[in-house]
């Protein structure tokens, strides 16, 4: 029936339309719930932001554009892991032990603004006979946002097995590793009763530290109806002999993080614990974020 026919103006047709439209949505969703139809997630586009450090050139045509690219991919991958992202996998459906091991990855966006702040600029961090260059998303401009997707595990997982074999970090990464066959070596009453992963790092100086943990994997529950994160990692941060520092917080479902903040020159070590009745629900993989001197995590909470 058209609108032609029925004598209808432009904007009643419209109306209309969008009514049966509705009805019939609502009519696929009762036949659903009466005669059990399975609904499926759609996938679904997670965008985060991004932003390289500054650089001061001589002239805006020196600028390091391959480096500050780089850096602007390692700040899309920290978002996406903090910001929840995980590797989808449906409730239902057994993880086999054949397939690769998939993380979470941004995929390279069209970086949407080289920015550069010229001589006389009153905006600027740079000496006056200097150029600022910067790589950054643009919230006006969606497409240029990082997408979070995922990729193949490449290169060896990390993670020592006790304090004496922590696994020394030295530069601001997102690393993996996975806590299947590992022990429990920070137990109860200092840490929880299942499999952890170890880490260290030395500061010569005072320094700005951010670390996170994320879960690598969520589920979708065909009987539930909902996307859950199926543990919550637990994350310590330890003197060379053993006492607390700092004890991690829930940041998000399946995200732990420290409250970022300057610490002391010194060593210390990182503790990827999990509770036994949480990690085996999972795939026991995480991802371990370390920022030295970043700031992506926010100020601390006063």
């Amino acid at each position: 029936m058209t609108c032609e026919n029925d004598g209808l103006t432009n904007s009643t047709c419209a109306q209309n339309e969008r009514q049966r439209r509705v009805e019939l949505g609502v009519l696929c969703v009762l036949a659903c719930l009466m005669f059990g139809c399975e609904i499926r997630p759609k996938p679904m586009l997670h965008l985060v932001e991004y932003q390289s450090g500054q650089t001061c050139v001589s002239h805006p045509d020196d600028c390091p554009w391959a480096d500050l690219e780089r850096q602007a991919q390692f700040t899309a991958l920290t978002n996406c892991l903090l910001s929840g992202a995980t590797t989808l996998h449906m409730d239902d459906v057994p993880l086999s032990e054949g397939t690769s091991q998939t993380v979470v990855a941004p995929h390279v966006p069209r970086f949407g603004y080289a920015h550069v702040t010229r001589f006389g600029d009153e905006a600027r961090n740079c000496q006056a006979h200097e150029a600022m260059c910067q790589v950054s998303s643009r919230h006006d401009r969606t497409r240029t946002w990082a997408a979070c997707g995922t990729e193949s595990v490449q290169g060896p997982l990390r993670g020592g097995s006790s304090l004496a074999a922590a696994d020394r970090v030295t530069e601001s990464e997102v690393l993996t590793g996975r806590l299947v066959e590992q022990r429990n070596e920070f137990g109860v009453p200092h840490g929880l009763d299942g499999p952890d992963q170890f880490f260290t790092f030395t500061l010569a100086k005072p320094t700005w530290m951010e670390i996170a943990v994320a879960a690598n994997v969520a589920f979708w529950s065909g009987k539930v109806g909902l996307v859950r994160a199926p543990w919550q990692p637990a994350l310590y941060l330890l003197g060379t002999d053993g006492t607390t520092v700092k004890t991690g917080h829930a940041h998000r479902a399946g995200v732990t993080a420290l409250f970022p903040g300057e610490l002391a020159p010194g060593t210390y070590v990182i503790v990827v614990d999990s509770s036994m009745r949480e990690w085996s629900r999972g795939d026991g993989v995480y991802r371990l974020y370390i920022g030295f001197n970043e700031h992506l995590m926010g100020p601390p909470i006063q």
